[in-house]
């Protein structure tokens, strides 16, 4: 069995079998993937109360893809494309959105050299990027929704365990445990 990525009918057999509580074995056995994969996909996917929720899991999913074919990239290898790239509208008609982190490029070198020269005055129709023709910004919001309230979760039973901790160390346990002394005739 190889890892693989699951499609949308798959992971609603999954959410099934996992509410039946089958073993992931199982579940891997039934979905003929690796059981690394049904694990990955149960952790990754699962809502962060627990439930795996095959519809939320596959919005996470689309989400995760195009957040990572977004993200700026290493190495740049040149290469051909073996179809020319048709615009589906007038450019000057479409208005992008960035889904690039704006945070982390205004320390670059090349934008710095950019604000330290010249300034160009643009017209306010190319302001800020307001429109991606993929309709990403809606998938992307989500995603980081669900990472917000992922880490809520965790930090909350983080503090419920250390508190707990605490109040062990602090209150030892005073009962004791008591044998019976009297001999049986």
């Amino acid at each position: 069995m190889i890892m693989k990525n699951l499609t949308y009918h798959q992971r609603i057999q999954l959410e099934v079998a996992y509410a039946a509580k089958i073993s992931v074995k199982g579940i891997a056995h039934l979905l003929e993937v690796a059981t690394s994969t049904v694990y990955r996909e149960i952790k990754r996917n699962s809502m962060p109360e627990g439930r795996y929720i095959a519809e939320y899991a596959q919005k996470l999913s689309i989400a995760r893809k195009k957040l990572a074919g977004s993200t700026e990239k290493k190495s740049f290898i040149f290469h051909y494309k073996r179809k020319k790239y048709v615009l589906y509208a007038d450019r000057r008609k479409i208005r992008w959105y960035s889904d690039a982190h704006r945070n982390d490029y205004i320390f670059s070198p090349y934008y710095k050299m950019r604000r330290m020269g010249p300034r160009k005055v643009y017209n306010k129709y190319y302001g800020f990027i307001v429109y991606h023709f993929m309709d990403n910004k809606p998938l992307y919001e989500f995603l980081y929704a669900h990472l917000q309230l992922k880490r809520k979760v965790r930090k909350a039973r983080l503090l419920l365990k250390s508190t707990f901790q605490k109040f062990i160390f602090i209150n030892p346990q005073t009962a004791t445990i008591s044998l019976p002394t009297t001999k049986a005739a």
